[in-house]
């Protein structure tokens, strides 16, 4: 597949990682690399960095920790067929509820789910296509802190396992390192899961756990059943009532999507509610394995198709562009602290496809903007530009109003004037015939 992209040379000596500059050969640069992480040297480990490394010579960008590993990225777009039962089970069909929430008519013209505090730190899935198991539990761990009252024993430290949702799915939607995605995965936790885990007791190794998962034997729950919570409210299935799911569709569609997507999504995020997404990403992958963290990350859309499973937490301005905030799983080595940036609006790497989200508890569907959400002045390198909490409504950011309103009036200042222009036309040649009239005789009387 063709992505096109638009990049800049760099002709300037770049200084990276580990006093790897630019000028020098992938060799040198990746002796260097190795020592550095204290990696084994291996051919396969090499080729691979020397594939950034010659990226980076070209376009700019930077060298991370895992700059030399290849990061499994597995088609995982969504399947719909159903199952030729008669009795739907949403752990295997595709079971998603109807947006339940209005759509605001403010909202903030800038969000950061992470600056607000609704959003836990950016970890590293490694080589395994885990992307889909850190892409759910980000919104299970959004939906905890957004819920009210908060529990303070999931709050305190948050951080769940996704060791725990790895090995405990068996389903052919959500395989292991082999791909998976939010919605099935999410399915499944509803219907056969008991609760969440946290990552302090199941740590995150995939390789220790490969074989058991193999033989589908779980791991069992640590926590104490007092404490058991599954992170989510449940609404009818759009494709059977009788079913409850906790997934909810905001849009799904082969076309990206419209104004009014968008500022739906703006609508939750306002609420400071995040929302799974999904890119295409493997075409495009010596641009986005060394992004630089500071830049607006773009790849254009040429077919749809998703690989890569990541959280929307956030929307406003990066450098006077407007863009979407998203979350990665590669760790806070990599990007802006584990953070990307991308345009609004144009597709980049399939992304306005497919936005899906869970409601947290105790948030009503009538329910406005989150108070506390932030205004980006601490500083951060995953900040926007600042917002002061300023808002925005529906008529000041939907220019497609201001397009017809401009057309509409183009079009009636058009007909006035032909109008006018027939009306003088017809005056004159009245005027014309008057004046060359001759008068009228005068009759005689006798």
């Amino acid at each position: 597949m063709l992505i096109t992209t638009i990049v800049i040379a760099k002709t300037i000596e770049q200084q990276l990682i580990a006093n790897i500059s630019t000028n020098e050969s992938c060799e040198t640069a990746y002796i260097k690399f190795a020592t550095y992480y204290n990696k084994n040297h291996t051919n396969k480990a090499k080729e691979v960095f020397c594939h950034r490394f010659n990226y980076i010579q070209k376009y700019g960008g930077k060298l991370y920790s895992n700059s030399d590993l290849i990061i499994s990225l597995k088609d995982n777009t969504i399947p719909r067929q159903k199952k030729s039962q008669q009795v739907s089970n949403c752990a295997e069909d595709f079971c998603i509820a109807s947006d339940p929430l209005r759509k605001l008519k403010q909202v903030y013209k800038s969000v950061s789910l992470v600056e607000a505090k609704l959003i836990s730190s950016p970890k590293d899935q490694g080589e395994c296509g885990s992307c889909w198991a850190f892409g759910t539990t980000a919104i299970y761990e959004n939906s905890i802190l957004r819920q009210r009252p908060q529990n303070e024993f999931w709050s305190k430290s948050l951080d769940l396992s996704e060791q725990f949702l790895m090995s405990n799915i068996f389903s052919q939607y959500a395989q292991y390192c082999e791909g998976g995605n939010f919605i099935y995965a999410t399915n499944y936790v509803n219907l056969f899961f008991k609760s969440v885990e946290k990552e302090q007791n199941v740590k995150y190794d995939p390789e220790t756990h490969q074989n058991n998962w193999d033989q589908q034997i779980p791991i069992q729950q640590s926590i104490d059943e007092t404490h058991y919570m599954k992170p989510f409210q449940l609404l009818p299935s759009i494709e059977d009532p009788t079913q409850l799911t906790p997934v909810i569709g905001l849009y799904f569609g082969e076309t990206k999507f419209n104004y009014d997507k968008i500022w739906q999504v703006k609508s939750y995020l306002s609420r400071g509610i995040a929302l799974s997404v999904s890119l295409e990403v493997n075409s495009s992958m010596n641009m986005f394995a060394t992004y630089d963290g500071i830049s607006v990350l773009h790849a254009n859309c040429a077919e749809y198709i998703t690989d890569h499973q990541v959280t929307l937490v956030g929307y406003g301005y990066k450098n006077g562009q407007e863009v979407w905030m998203l979350k990665n799983s590669w760790g806070e080595d990599w990007g802006a602290n584990g953070y990307f940036f991308v345009p609004i609006g144009k597709d980049s790497f399939c992304m306005e496809h497919q936005f899906f989200a869970v409601l947290p508890f105790g948030l009503s569907y009538d329910e406005g903007i989150y108070d506390n959400i932030g205004t980006h002045e601490r500083g951060l390198k995953t900040q926007l530009d600042s917002d002061i909490n300023q808002l925005i409504n529906y008529k000041q950011q939907n220019k497609s109003w201001i397009i017809w309103v401009s057309v509409i009036s183009v079009i009636i200042v058009i007909l006035v004037g032909v109008l006018l222009f027939i009306y003088l036309r017809k005056q004159k040649r009245q005027r014309s015939q008057s004046e060359y009239e001759p008068f009228p005789m005068r009759s005689q009387t006798a």
